[in-house]
């Protein structure tokens, strides 16, 4: 099934699953993740070690990805105690080193973007009237790509490893709002069941290292979300 019409199927799923009376809610918010990527730190690491020898001057450093920031998009569809969501998430976060090469003085800049596209259905579980947990299952995109020398383009380094499947479990608590809007805080832990391939990354930064070239991208999340219909 193509991408279009697999969203499309789950769209109709959550939106017409349930009792003809089901409460359904359209979601906004803002969203920060720390994905734990200890291979892909490592091969960072190994990248300002390259560029820390006598051939080059190393003045800025790449750092570690750490926290990535971004957008989510949702509906709900609430019955009685249970609810099914669909969700759409986008985080992004730029990484950028530069320095000199020795002979000649040439300057030198090296600019890493990564985006990760999530689109996840979740089964909530609701206790009290604001507050409730559940667990989601979908596709992920994580892209980390760098720029073309000499041209607007940029090259994918993952693509041939992308999508991953990942699990999230959640926790929700709702709160303020009037009428038929409120608020809600998620945090959250992401898990991967596959691993994205950082091998063209290694050899399109021409970094020397030996380590595992596979990460999952795991991590914890918070969003702060902004809810819009029946309660």
């Amino acid at each position: 099934m193509k991408p279009f019409a697999f969203y499309l199927f789950l769209l109709i799923f959550v939106c017409f699953v349930g009792p003809i009376n089901a409460q359904i809610n359209f979601k906004v918010g803002l969203g920060a993740k720390y994905l734990f990527a200890p291979n892909h730190n490592a091969l960072v690491a190994a990248f300002n070690d390259t560029r820390s020898d006598e051939l080059f001057i190393l003045e800025q450093p790449l750092e570690d990805l750490g926290m990535m920031t971004g957008v989510m998009l949702g509906i709900r569809n609430k019955m009685d105690q249970m609810s099914i969501e669909l969700n759409w998430e986008y985080l992004s976060r730029k990484r950028e080193s530069y320095g000199e090469v020795t002979s000649g003085g040439n300057l030198y800049a090296e600019t890493l973007y990564y985006n990760s596209i999530d689109t996840y259905v979740g089964v909530n579980f609701h206790g009290q009237d604001r507050i409730s947990y559940g667990i989601a299952l979908g596709p992920r995109f994580m892209r980390i790509r760098r720029d073309i020398a000499n041209s607007d383009f940029r090259v994918d380094m993952t693509k041939k490893s992308n999508p991953q499947w990942t699990s999230k479990i959640y926790f929700q608590w709702e709160f303020g709002g009037t009428g038929n809007t409120r608020f809600a805080l998620r945090p959250s832990y992401d898990f991967a069941w596959n691993s994205i391939d950082l091998e063209q990354m290694k050899d399109d930064l021409d970094i020397v290292y030996n380590g595992d070239l596979t990460d999952r991208f795991n991590g914890i999340g918070l969003s702060l979300i902004f809810l819009n219909g029946p309660k």
